[in-house]
């Protein structure tokens, strides 16, 4: 699978501080993400594009880092 990673605080109308990738697939359908960061505390939306043969998914997964 291929992985995009994108995000940011909704409510400050900015995305990521950081561009986050995938840098290693560990088998099992397990993904090492390098390269997350969160700058403030809030509320954040991180999505996960997924791209596998000819399909085409997003995950994404709400934060409130206090």
């Amino acid at each position: 699978a291929t992985i995009n990673i994108d995000g940011g605080m909704p409510a400050h109308g900015h995305g990521l501080p950081t561009q986050p990738q995938v840098t290693r697939a560990l088998g099992n359908g397990n993904y090492l993400v390098e390269g997350m960061r969160f700058n403030m505390p809030g509320a954040w939306v991180v999505n996960f594009h997924i791209f596998f043969r000819n399909d085409f998914d997003t995950a994404t997964v709400e934060l409130n880092l206090r």
